[in-house]
């Protein structure tokens, strides 16, 4: 049984919605997933999370975000502090990205005499697969030079996390800061391309341990799975990606999704990349391989971004826009009725 802060109002998890993806252990769940979230209906009063590992993440009541809050070595942090009575949605997401790394959640207090509410999860399930643009990477800063990744980066901006909030659906964000699908940025990392992270609950630790949990793709079925990769694989120092190897990957992971869920949907992201505009050429083959070999179950956007964050990434109105573009066709692939 998973261990709890011992209180008048302890919580065992039985009470929590945990989204993204998640590894549950005898006395801890982990991860190591940007946008992973925690979250819970409590009646008022003050929550600590006892909780560890380097990393941001956004607390936000009844969707409006709160603090910004920087974990690191294993305590109670407060969440949220003296709330009045009432009916209160609290969401604690991770923002920053754990590659190499994980952060752990022991347990949860709610102080005496307020209590934790029931919360179920949404029929709705998205996967986002990307990079750096999916993770929300630098999207804080004011320009490319100022601020560090970890204090600019905050998944919560993103297209991805943007989306699945206004659809009111759950998530995983499978996506991985200079990682592509056969060739990383500048050739980082070279074993441990984006199918090879995919495998692992937590990619983070794996990465650096060399193994770990296995993740069950039958487990969690999305009714979408947004693919948004490339741009490492085809910018960057080095040399580039082999289109054909590109190409191929790609149709594995897609059929990689369909066996593991089938009757999913499938929405290929690409966008412009310089000095060479190779990415678009080369998911456009991706789509008309899949179509000219029947399938039926994809379609294609591509989307444009002002990239004046950190180190050349999207700014939150880019991320906004990506998101106001891309919501329409995933919710029509998904058959979500607006609500």
């Amino acid at each position: 049984m998973l261990l709890a802060v011992v209180s008048s109002a302890a919580n065992n998890f039985s009470n929590t919605l945990f989204v993204g993806l998640w590894e549950s252990n005898t006395d801890f769940y982990r991860t190591s997933a940007p946008g992973a979230k925690i979250a819970f209906k409590i009646s008022g009063g003050t929550l600590s999370v006892d909780m560890e590992g380097s990393s941001y993440w956004q607390v936000i009541v009844d969707g409006k975000a709160t603090q910004k809050l920087l974990i690191s070595d294993r305590k109670s942090y407060n969440i949220v502090e003296n709330l009045p009575v009432g009916n209160y949605l609290v969401e604690l997401v991770h923002c920053s990205e754990s590659l190499p790394g994980e952060s752990k959640i022991y347990g949860l207090k709610l102080s005496k005499d307020f209590s934790f509410e029931q919360l179920k999860p949404s029929s709705r399930k998205i996967e986002f697969i990307g990079d750096s643009y999916t993770v929300g990477y630098g999207v804080e800063a004011p320009n490319p030079e100022t601020g560090t990744v970890e204090e600019t980066t905050n998944t919560t901006k993103s297209y991805a996390y943007i989306v699945a909030s206004k659809l009111k659906a759950d998530y995983r964000i499978s996506a991985f800061s200079g990682r592509g699908l056969v060739h990383n940025y500048a050739g980082i990392e070279p074993n441990w391309h984006i199918p090879d992270l995919l495998e692992y609950t937590v990619p983070g630790m794996a990465a650096v341990s060399k193994g770990g949990k296995k993740r069950d793709f039958s487990a969690w079925q999305p009714s979408v799975v947004v693919v948004f990769v490339g741009i490492n694989d085809f910018q960057g120092e080095g040399p580039k990606a082999s289109e054909d190897a590109f190409i191929k990957a790609y149709r594995d992971l897609l059929a990689k999704y369909r066996k593991a869920s089938p009757g999913v949907k499938f929405l290929l992201v690409a966008t412009k990349i310089y000095p060479e505009d190779l990415l678009i050429p080369a998911v456009e083959k991706v789509f008309l391989a899949e179509k000219n070999a029947g399938f039926k179950d994809l379609e294609m956007e591509i989307v444009y971004s002002e990239n004046t964050a950190l180190h050349g990434h999207p700014n939150e109105r880019s991320q906004q826009d990506m998101a106001q573009k891309l919501l329409p066709k995933i919710a029509r692939l998904g058959g979500f009725l607006s609500r």
